[in-house]
């Protein structure tokens, strides 16, 4: 119904403009505001307030590539650039504070936008679907980046954090697929799931020593990190954070961790070396499989389950010690690997080390696997 939309005519009686009452025309050129209308206005066809602080809504398909917001404007309305069809280059001033959900949704034509000196705050979704993006500067006094903030900016090469940034939100950089690299400032405390889900060019990362939980998903599908640090503070590495990192060669995991979950380091193949750490007492399901080029595992004494398929088709492994500690060891946890029939096939001479009547001693019997004692 909105399809064909393409003026506004505001006469003197309006008193107020409802939320996402433009979201859908995708074909509107111009608002056009009675003179005489004490609450609104437009300038070039742009729908402000009547004090023009607050800018509400730019029309989908006016025809311009680069536009400056005016100066006298502090507030810039959720979804007010929302589906722009034109606009390649937007300037923000600085009496604006905040960027709300879904300022620049789906605005794929837009390559540069130079924000506020004053902002605090990018809002979730705000730059969202902007795949002609290609570098962003995100100024000092921003704190926080919300959630899919920059989700799916496949040309996104560039981008520089706030050095007071404190919170990245989930899936902020999520299929940024051109992101080379990115330096996390030390003032970051919280990194969101997801955050940099299939950036797939990034090759190191760095995480700042006050972070203390790496999220599901976190770093995804990042085939090219060959290199992560992780801070001493870190006590859960997160659901498939690092799953499908094909050439991440090596990790060291902090003695603070206290649980490794479900497919952590899944399909890490050029990892050579697991050590699990003295604190940690729970690594879940899938944690390490397909880990093809392991050679050598250290398990910390403190380990009390070790799940399903934790260790499945790491075919360069041939023997492990498993503390006494380990009370329950999952289906398939050790000494397995896949074959092309979905079938479960033993590696050959595979050995398992433990105390005598222990659960790795019985998990040995079970499945035919050599056992000697400690």
């Amino acid at each position: 119904p909105y399809d064909n939309l393409k003026k506004v005519t505001s006469p003197e009686s309006v008193k107020y403009v409802g939320k996402n009452a433009f979201r859908y025309c995708e074909n509107l050129t111009e608002f056009n505001v009675e003179n005489n209308n004490k609450y609104y206005c437009d300038i070039d066809g742009i729908l402000f307030n009547k004090k023009q602080t607050r800018l509400i809504r730019f029309p989908s398909s006016k025809k311009i590539t680069k536009y400056e917001i005016p100066k006298s404007v502090k507030t810039i309305n959720k979804e007010a650039f929302y589906f722009s069809k034109s606009l390649k280059e937007v300037i923000i001033p600085d009496s604006v504070t905040v960027l709300k959900q879904k300022t620049f949704y789906i605005c794929r034509k837009l390559k540069s936008v130079k924000l506020s000196k004053n902002l605090t705050k990018i809002g979730k979704e705000a730059f969202q679907y902007c795949n002609s993006l290609q570098s962003i500067k995100i100024p000092n006094s921003v704190t926080e980046i919300g959630t899919n903030a920059f989700d799916y900016c496949v040309k996104l090469k560039s981008v520089k954090l706030s050095k007071n940034l404190k919170k990245i939100g989930a899936s902020a950089f999520v299929d940024c697929k051109s992101l080379t690299s990115i330096k996390i400032p030390n003032s970051v405390t919280e990194i969101g799931a997801g955050a940099f889900c299939g950036c797939k060019l990034i090759k190191k990362v760095k995480i700042p020593k006050n972070v203390t939980e790496i999220g599901a998903l976190t770093f995804y599908k990042c085939r090219a990190l060959e290199s992560v640090t992780l801070p001493d503070k870190i006590t859960k590495i997160g659901r498939r954070a690092f799953w499908g990192c094909k050439v991440l060669k090596s990790v060291k995991i902090p003695k603070s961790v206290k649980i490794i979950e479900n497919g952590a380091f899944a399909y890490c193949y050029e990892l050579k070396k697991v050590v699990i750490p003295k604190n940690t007492t729970i690594i879940e399901d899938m944690a390490f499989s397909n880990c093809k080029a392991v050679t050598s595992i250290v398990i910390g004494k403190k380990v009390k389950e070790i799940g399903e398929l934790a260790f499945y088709n790491c075919r360069a492994l041939k023997t492990v010690e498993i503390p006494e500690n380990v009370t329950k060891i999952g289906e398939h946890a050790f000494g397995y690997r896949f074959t092309k029939n979905n079938t479960f096939v033993k590696i050959k001479d595979f050995h398992i080390k433990g105390k005598a009547n222990s659960a790795a001693q019985i998990y040995a019997e079970e499945n035919g696997f050599k056992f000697s004692l400690t």
